[in-house]
C-alpha cells in the first residue's frame, strides 16, 4: 500500500471518529460486537449478528461516510456502512 493511499485512509478513518462523535455515537459504538459477526464461532449468531448490523446502519446518520470508508480502506471482515466486508480466504 502506498503511503499517498494509507494517509487517505487514516485521515477518512479519523473522520469517522469524528463524525461519531459530532452525532453523540453511532450503533456500532453501543454493540461492536454485531459489525464483526465473523467473532462468533455459531453460523446461525452470525448471520443473526449481520442482519441486526446491516439494518441498524439503515437508521445510523454518518452510513455514507462509513460506507466510503469501508471501500476505500477494504477491510478483511466487518460491516461497515450496511456492507459486510467479509471474504472467505
Amino acid at each position: 500500500m502506498t503511503d499517498r493511499r494509507q494517509k487517505a485512509i487514516e485521515n477518512a478513518r479519523f473522520r469517522l471518529l469524528e463524525l461519531q462523535s459530532d452525532n453523540g455515537g453511532t450503533p456500532c459504538e453501543e454493540n461492536p460486537e454485531l459489525f464483526f459477526p465473523e467473532d462468533y464461532q455459531a453460523l446461525d449468531m452470525q448471520r443473526m449478528a449481520r442482519k441486526i448490523a446491516t439494518s441498524l446502519c439503515k437508521e445510523c446518520p454518518i452510513m455514507k461516510e462509513c460506507r466510503e470508508f469501508g471501500n476505500m480502506a477494504k477491510p478483511v471482515w466487518g460491516i461497515y456502512g450496511g456492507v459486510d466486508f467479509f471474504r472467505t480466504k
